[in-house]
């Protein structure tokens, strides 16, 4: 009985040995993995100035850790709870964040921070009709103090036609009036770093001519630009020219004077010739019904030598037309022509006094053709362009063309200005293109 206790308790032993074997190698084990510390952040991060971002920290067995920015100031950096790192830029440029493990500091982990120069979110680039008095809000964020500044893009200086703000209420009150806004415009403001947004008030275009102003926004390290156009066109015309009629002079055949009209998308509605001279004149209008499409062709007003006499000279001109049908008003023949818009006069004062994108498709592919610095007449920058041009009887010629909006505002032959615009007008009545020979609209 006494032998059977002790071969129990030396089994027991044995199993107890073992038991302990292999469970206490587990407990072990689990000790070495509790002090394992590591840490880790979010890699990379991209906050503007004045945005506040967090950087996510991942911790293993520390309680606590230290944060370390390179460069050390300007990101805005800090820690903010036991697993974040709160990020609000004060300065452009790429930081690196160090977070270390209080209780391990060979264990780090590293992140970056970009933080963006001036940016320019929406409104770089703006066209506005003639009756648009403000424009879209320009957003953009700075990192630092800003200014902006707008030139005239004809003048280099300061426009009197429009007015920066970053302020609506300010801008209201200080563009009550045109006279007002001419009188009181501001073309600087300034502002400080974070997400800033500019107001452009403006007049509406009655000048003639498209008009456009550079708006500089600049920060200490940077500097971008925005550009507002204001057409002359208002919404309604699709954005193209509305009813102008140009009145030229031709210096090289004295007397002789052109008007012609244009319609919002180009089209030639009524074409003038008036030649004086000491013996006599004649006026001869083409005007074309915008309605209808038909195409009157009036020759009257013929004085001095060029009077009806035994032999009618309206009726001589006529000849070289054909028409459909001819009717005397007012001491005016008017022809109604056989063709469209497209012939005969028309076409050949399309060609040079409007010149559409087909027109300078043909132009450009001339000899020589160059483009030559834009020149002021009338007060409009106009394109300048040159090319070489055979005339049937006097063979090559250096033809030099200015043009505003398509409009021909000077023809240069050789060097001689050949038809020069002397005065513009947006007013023309819609009597004008009734069959009557009366220019009363345009000096």
């Amino acid at each position: 009985m006494r032998q059977l206790k002790r071969v129990g308790l030396i089994t027991a032993a044995i199993f107890l040995i073992f038991f302990t074997a292999c469970g206490g190698g587990n407990n072990k084990n689990d000790d070495n993995n509790a002090k394992v510390v590591d840490i880790s952040i979010t890699q990379a991060l991209t906050a503007r100035v004045g945005e506040t971002k967090p950087l996510t920290v991942t911790r293993q067995n520390t309680d606590d850790f230290t944060v370390s920015v390179t460069p050390t100031s300007g990101s805005g950096c800090v820690k903010s709870d036991s697993n974040t790192v709160s990020c609000t830029p004060t300065a452009a440029g790429d930081y690196t964040v160090t977070v270390t493990a209080s209780a391990d500091p060979s264990k780090t982990s590293k992140a970056t921070v970009t933080v963006p120069d001036l940016e320019i979110f929406d409104g770089v680039e703006q066209t506005l009709y003639a009756d648009e008095t403000e424009s879209e809000e320009i957003t953009f964020n700075a990192p630092d103090d800003w200014t902006a500044t707008a030139v005239d893009d004809s003048t280099g200086e300061a426009p009197t036609w429009l007015e920066l703000s970053n302020s609506v209420s300010s801008l209201a009150a200080n563009s009550a009036s045109a006279a007002s806004l001419q009188a009181n415009a501001v073309s600087t403001i300034s502002g400080q770093a974070g997400n800033n947004s500019i107001k452009v008030k403006l007049l509406p275009n009655d000048s003639g001519t498209d008009r456009s102003a550079t708006i500089t926004i600049a920060t200490a390290s940077k500097q971008m630009m925005v550009t507002i156009t204001q057409l002359i066109a208002t919404e309604t015309a699709g954005g193209t020219l509305e009813k102008i009629s140009v009145k030229y002079i031709s210096p090289m055949e004295s007397g002789i004077t052109f008007i012609i009209t244009i319609d919002n998308y180009g089209k030639m509605l009524r074409w003038d010739m008036i030649a004086n001279s000491s013996e006599g004149g004649m006026q001869v209008t083409e005007i074309v019904d915008d309605n209808t499409e038909t195409q009157w062709l009036g020759i009257g007003k013929l004085w001095g030598a060029m009077s009806p006499g035994e032999i009618d000279i309206r009726e001589e001109y006529a000849v070289s037309y054909e028409h459909e049908a001819s009717e005397l008003i007012d001491d005016t023949l008017w022809l109604k022509l056989k063709y469209g818009h497209d012939v005969d006069i028309v076409s050949f004062s399309v060609g040079v006094f409007f010149v559409n994108d087909e027109v300078f498709e043909g132009l450009s592919q001339q000899e020589n053709f160059s483009q030559l610095p834009n020149r002021t007449i009338m007060g409009r920058s106009c394109e300048v362009y040159t090319f070489t041009s055979v005339h049937p009887v006097k063979g090559e010629q250096e033809i030099t063309l200015a043009l505003w909006n398509g409009v021909m505002m000077s023809l240069e032959t050789d060097g001689i200005v050949s038809l020069e615009a002397q005065t513009i007008t947006f007013d023309v009545p819609e009597d004008a293109f009734t069959r009557s020979m009366d220019i009363t609209w345009i000096d």
